[in-house]
C-alpha cells in the first residue's frame, strides 16, 4: 500500500470501527482514534493498524534496502506499553525509520517492523494480536501480544529481544 493511502486507510477504520471519531495519523505513528477497551472490536482494528504499519514499512524498505532486516539485527530493546485501557492517545505503531531512531519499541511496533520486511521481500507476512493469559491462564484485561505470522511460521520478535537470543537472521543461512 502506498504510504499516502495510509491516512486514508486509518481514517475509514477509525470511523467504521471506531465510536464515529476519526483515527489520527501522526507522523512515524498510526494510532487509534477513540478510546481503546477490551473488546474484541478493538483487538482487531489494532491488528489492522498494525498491518497497515508493516505494509509502510515494506514500502519504507524497498527504498531503504540496506536497512537492517530485523529488530534483532537492529538492536532495538523491547518497551512494554503503557496501560492503555479508556485510553485514546496510548497504542501507536510506530514506522520502521521512527523504531530504529528510538531504539526501543512495543511488541506491535516490532511486530510491524519485521512483517513489513518479510512483505518488501515479496513474502506473506502478518502482524497477529493475542489476548495474554497470566501464569494460572487468566486471561489478563486488556492485554494484547504481537507477533508474526510469516515465511517461518510464528515468530515473536518481542520474546526473541527480551530474551535476548535475537540474532541477525538475515541473508543466507
Amino acid at each position: 500500500m502506498p504510504a499516502f493511502l495510509i491516512p486514508i486507510v486509518a481514517g475509514v477504520v477509525g470511523y467504521i470501527f471506531g465510536s464515529g471519531q476519526k483515527a489520527s495519523v501522526g507522523d512515524a505513528s498510526l494510532q487509534l482514534g477513540y478510546a481503546m477497551d477490551d473488546s474484541e472490536s478493538t483487538r482487531a482494528a489494532l491488528e489492522r493498524y498494525a498491518n497497515a504499519m508493516a505494509q509502510n514499512n515494506a514500502d519504507w524498505f524497498k527504498a531503504h534496502p540496506d536497512a537492517p532486516c530485523c529488530v534483532g539485527c537492529a538492536g532495538v530493546g523491547y518497551i512494554k506499553p503503557p496501560d492503555c485501557k479508556g485510553n485514546r492517545e496510548c497504542q501507536a505503531v510506530r514506522d520502521a525509520p521512527s523504531l530504529l531512531d528510538a531504539k526501543v519499541g512495543t511488541c506491535i511496533d516490532m511486530a510491524a517492523y519485521n512483517a513489513g520486511h518479510y512483505l518488501s521481500e515479496g513474502e506473506q507476512a502478518q502482524v497477529r494480536l493475542y489476548v495474554t493469559e497470566d501464569e494460572e491462564g487468566n486471561v489478563q484485561d486488556f492485554n494484547y501480544h504481537a507477533v508474526v505470522m510469516g515465511p517461518k511460521g510464528l515468530e515473536d520478535p518481542a520474546a526473541e529481544v527480551r530474551a535476548e537470543t535475537a540474532g541477525c537472521g538475515c541473508g543466507p543461512e
